[in-house]
């Protein structure tokens, strides 16, 4: 895939809003206005970004069952080795918080069950009590159902697999639209959630920036009309105006993809390349998105440690909520971006050198 840098700075931007979303959550959720509670949107732009990063680039392996083994190899490597150290880390934290400390702030109780639910990105039902012990892992889960259709994609011929996945967003929007309905979760909240189109969004735009240039020197206005449909997005996910049941799928999800499309399209007539001038401001951003899976995955405990230990201090009461708040989320963001740089890539670098 060619180096479209918008992707690394969107990515980024994702894991702040989800960061941003989760520190509202656990400090004050009046913090910005309370306009980071809808921060959890981040979720559906990674969703997008990553249906137009997989369809960008793999497109030329559809059909190619040849294909398939590097493909597995580097969707494992991304996803499972990383998550599984932070896991782990996670675990030795929850044990030593409730042993060594006090128990009432244990962010909860572990078992052998939920350890290998959480291992194998087993999905969680969100509307219950049950989270994986990375709590956002959650939608890793909807990441590997994504890639394991495009790897069928890969592995059977495309007239096939068109029919098959024709078949799954009939399932969906028959979920979506209430026609059909389960109490299984695995089947109504999991294989066809109304959230899974984000991913196909994804590959349809991807698919317009390779194949279809008539709207190329349309990226401006495109950007435009998704950022405004995202404000109106946000606004009613703050107030609720309209209230349905997976309407983020049509709000956040066509928002975000409006933007992604116009952005790429900025960036080609711009005519990149890998020699581009880039901004300080856009190389920190490009750096977050590098580090989105890092954020991503370390955020929560942190965030959670740190608000107790805030709350306990009575802290609030002394300095103004939004700079304690403020100086966390900042804590937080470079804790995490270290943990890419000394972990995550020296770990990824070293299992490509391995197995690809």
């Amino acid at each position: 895939m060619g180096n479209i840098y918008i992707l690394q700075i969107f990515r980024g931007i994702a894991a702040i809003f989800v960061l941003s979303a989760h520190a509202t959550l656990f400090f004050d959720d009046r913090y910005l206005l309370g306009i980071m509670n809808e921060g959890t949107s981040g979720v559906d732009f990674f969703f997008v970004l990553s249906g137009f990063i997989i369809y960008y680039a793999h497109h030329g392996d559809i059909g190619k069952p040849n294909s398939l083994m590097v493909y597995l190899k580097k969707r494992f490597i991304r996803i499972y080795p990383i998550y599984w150290f932070y896991t782990f880390m996670y675990v030795f934290i929850i044990f030593s918080v409730y042993l060594l400390s006090d128990k009432s702030i244990a962010p909860y109780f572990l078992d052998i069950n939920d350890l290998m639910k959480s291992l194998i990105l087993y999905p969680h039902n969100l509307s219950s009590t049950d989270s994986p012990i990375i709590a956002p892992a959650w939608s890793l889960s909807y990441e590997i159902m994504f890639y394991t259709i495009f790897g069928m994609a890969i592995l059977i011929k495309p007239k096939y697999s068109l029919m098959i996945i024709s078949v799954w967003v009939f399932c969906i929007f028959s979920v979506f639209l209430q026609i059909f309905s389960t109490s299984n979760f695995i089947i109504s909240g999991f294989i066809f959630n109304p959230m899974n189109l984000e991913f196909l969004y994804g590959c349809v735009i991807a698919s317009l920036t390779l194949n279809y240039r008539k709207f190329d020197k349309y990226g401006v206005v495109i950007t435009i009309l998704g950022a405004l449909y995202l404000v109106v997005s946000w606004v009613n996910g703050l107030y609720h105006i309209v209230d349905f049941k997976s309407i983020k799928v049509i709000t956040y999800g066509i928002s975000y993809s409006l933007i992604i499309y116009g952005a790429v399209l900025m960036v080609k007539n711009k005519g990149q390349n890998n020699n581009i001038e880039l901004s300080r401001v856009k190389k920190i951003f490009i750096y977050f998105g590098d580090a989105s899976y890092s954020i991503y995955l370390i955020h929560f405990m942190p965030l959670y440690l740190l608000s107790i230990a805030v709350k306990k201090s009575d802290i609030f009461h002394v300095v103004n909520p939004f700079i304690v708040i403020t100086i966390c989320i900042l804590v937080v963001i470079a804790l995490s971006c270290l943990s890419y740089k000394f972990i995550e890539k020296q770990f990824l670098s070293s299992l490509k050198l391995k197995l690809l």
